[in-house]
């Protein structure tokens, strides 16, 4: 791989660079809908020797040739984590934008400097933990009203978890802003998601050594998922009245709810 890796040392005691270990949005998808909006993103990485200083992170839409970029600093850094935000106008151009660059500097001076167009961007994103990489800005009119065709209570068409609700589209995260989506983990997907009074129950189902097992999750109405249950077989999630739930025959006798 030949990704670049610009270091520039201050001390001889820390000479590598930050070693990004995830990148998170709190939202992928904004509607202009005649308001400002905040978007939060977090980035994630190894402890470093002499601490993170500053940063960027950039998304950048070719046809439009806009770029949003996101700034971090040493005031809302730990060890390891640092979060940062970008205020989207409410005249902003509609459309996808791309993620182009990371660009993250430690207090030694060393630098990440990791470019779209670099050889092995994309596993260079993989081997990272990095899925947040677009962005949708679009105008929320009668022709872009989410849409859930084969009713799994997920917005169709989106790359990570959106629960649906008629009013819009809302990410499934956790309690720091992390989205998921089909490629968070091998071990398990969210296939369905409910409406529960004023929560959110999602089914989760398990791969490979999970296979046939289910977890549910909670969320609260603005998709931030508060708990989940412990791994349950077929008929332990029947037991537990999760068919009539989700109306889905778990224990394989051709009914729901027995």
């Amino acid at each position: 791989m030949s990704m670049k890796k610009a270091i520039t040392s201050k001390t001889s005691q820390d000479n590598s660079p930050i070693e990004l270990t995830g990148l998170s949005l709190s939202s992928t998808t904004i509607n202009l809908d005649g308001k400002d909006q905040r978007i939060w993103a977090s980035i994630e990485f190894k402890e470093d020797l002499s601490g993170f200083d500053y940063g960027w992170v950039d998304y950048y839409n070719e046809e439009l040739d806009d770029r949003l970029s996101f700034y971090f600093d040493d005031d809302e850094a730990t060890s390891t984590s640092a979060i940062g935000y970008l205020d989207i106008n409410q005249y902003a151009a509609a459309g996808t934008y791309e993620l182009q660059n990371i660009d993250l500097y430690d207090k030694a001076g060393n630098n990440l400097d990791a470019y779209s167009d670099d050889f092995g961007w994309k596993n260079y994103l993989s081997g990272s933990g990095i899925t947040s990489t677009t962005i949708k800005l679009q105008i929320n009119d009668s022709d872009n009203s989410p849409a859930d065709n084969d009713g799994d209570g997920f917005v169709d068409e989106i790359t990570n978890y959106q629960l649906w609700t008629s009013s819009g589209g809302i990410d499934l995260k956790n309690r720091r802003g992390k989205t998921f989506s089909d490629d968070t983990s091998r071990k398990w997907d969210a296939v369905k998601a409910v409406e529960d009074g004023s929560m959110f129950s999602i089914l989760i189902e398990g791969h490979q050594n999970k296979q046939g097992d289910y977890k549910v999750a909670s969320a609260n109405n603005e998709g931030v998922i508060m708990g989940a249950s412990r791994w349950l077989n077929g008929n332990q999630m029947t037991n537990e009245g999760y068919e009539e739930l989700f109306l889905t025959d778990f224990n394989g006798n051709n009914q729901i709810g027995f």
